[in-house]
């Protein structure tokens, strides 16, 4: 494992799509487009409210799981995305999560 074995392999170099990952750094040398995983960010996010007291991580971390959940019950239901509606309300909370806890983004990618 390492940015060699990324390299070696000549996949990503050329990948086009988006990238699901963990927050290891090598993987955002790659133009590609990235989410981050749902279980690595609600980790990093409990490590955060447990280590640092981070004010609005617990929040968001229990957001996130109920998108998580909602999205379940979506695919049961056949559904193919949440509606306009749903995703409005869910970025809402998310950006209610950053006021409460004064972050950007980019600090939780470091």
């Amino acid at each position: 494992r390492g940015s060699s074995a990324i390299e070696a392999m000549q996949v990503l170099p050329e990948f086009e799509g988006t990238v699901v990952h963990d927050f290891w750094s090598p993987y955002f040398r790659y133009s590609c487009r990235h989410a981050i995983c749902n279980a690595h960010l609600q980790r990093e996010l409990q490590g955060i409210t447990e280590n640092f007291r981070h004010t609005g991580s617990e929040s968001l971390h229990a957001l996130l799981d109920e998108i998580r959940k909602t999205v379940e019950t979506s695919r049961g239901r056949h559904m193919s995305s949440l509606s306009f509606e749903q995703q409005t309300v869910f970025m809402n909370g998310i950006a209610r999560s950053r006021k409460r806890g004064r972050w950007r983004w980019g600090s939780l990618l470091r």
